[in-house]
């Protein structure tokens, strides 16, 4: 497996929701530590809109893609978290990191809000994944994310930290 270059690859993790437990903070900040060698992650915190009585689901989702969409430039890779998407060992989204360091891209990864994601997401999205077939609270798929993320560098970098 070819070696990814060091901290050359940009990365953002689009969430929405600002107020997370201290654990998920410092478990994120402990894990995009030890990625910084191998990629620059930017997390983007985004507020939920507030909801109503009078607030569809589907109108809060899709204000909720709007918001998403103002952070991404459209030459940049969407992948969308979602339950529906595809199932990745850690070897196979290594592989796709190593891909998309190869291709010189900028790869947003999109945890949505508490309803999911809207479907203009999921359709402008060039990869869906999906974490398996338990649904996590948000703030827990966020510390996954950036734990698959290093775990992928590991990998791809010869780290013992994997273990097959």
């Amino acid at each position: 497996m070819k070696v990814c270059g060091k901290a050359t690859m940009q990365l953002k993790l689009i969430a929405l929701g600002k107020k997370m437990p201290e654990w998920v903070s410092q478990a994120c900040e402990e894990f995009e530590k030890r990625l910084t060698p191998y990629a620059s992650l930017k997390t983007i915190e985004l507020d939920i809109p507030k909801r109503s009585k009078n607030t569809s689901i589907e109108k809060l989702k899709k204000i909720e893609a709007e918001l998403i969409l103002q952070q991404c430039d459209k030459a940049e890779t969407l992948v969308a978290l979602d339950e529906h998407g595809q199932q990745w060992t850690s070897p196979q989204f290594a592989n796709k990191l190593q891909t998309w360091h190869d291709e010189n891209l900028t790869v947003n990864f999109v945890v949505g809000g508490p309803d999911g994601l809207d479907t203009s997401i999921i359709a402008q999205a060039q990869y869906h994944w999906s974490l398996g077939k338990l649904v996590y609270p948000h703030a827990l798929v966020r510390v996954l994310v950036i734990e698959q993320l290093y775990r992928g560098f590991s990998i791809l970098n010869n780290h013992p930290y994997h273990r097959s």
